[in-house]
């Protein structure tokens, strides 16, 4: 509820009920996803909103600070300890990286690396991830012309 999406989105315009980004990790591709729950009278001025967001990381008009990096790093090495207090997590975590990865790490090291990340790699990586030109985009709603949508990836 403090990420930068969640406030521009939800927070300072009132233009969603939800908004939530995530990453699937699989061997060979993954994907990131931003979920917003809007009013469909608000849908275009949401994505704008969003696609802006992820643009002012890419190019820097708002840059990343200090703060916002170490929050991150401690939200993520958190919500890793708490969730492998579950056995079935447990098993996933180790289980995952048996299957993909060419070694296993333990949670400390995991911790270690997170910790290592620069704000400079986080350019590097929103710059790949946040690329308009690999964007896609589904909408469910009451929406019979789907080409209004379309020339907003296109802006």
């Amino acid at each position: 509820m403090s990420s930068r999406l969640f406030i521009e989105v939800r927070e300072r315009r009132g233009l969603a009920y939800a908004v939530k980004t995530g990453v699937e990790r699989y061997q060979e591709t993954g994907y990131v996803s931003t979920y917003v729950g809007t009013d469909p009278k608000k849908i275009s001025e949401a994505i704008k909103v969003v696609l802006d967001e992820y643009s002012k990381i890419t190019d820097h008009r708002s840059p990343i600070t200090d703060h916002e990096l170490r929050k991150a790093k401690e939200y993520l090495k958190g919500h890793l300890a708490l969730a492998l207090e579950d056995t079935s997590a447990v098993n996933s975590f180790f289980g995952e990286q048996e299957l993909f990865l060419d070694k296993v790490l333990t949670p400390e090291e995991i911790f270690k690396k997170v910790d290592a990340v620069s704000i400079d790699e986080i350019y590097t990586e929103a710059k790949r991830l946040f690329d308009i030109t690999r964007c896609n985009l589904a909408i469910i709603g009451p929406f019979k012309d789907g080409s209004k949508f379309l020339k907003l990836l296109k802006s």
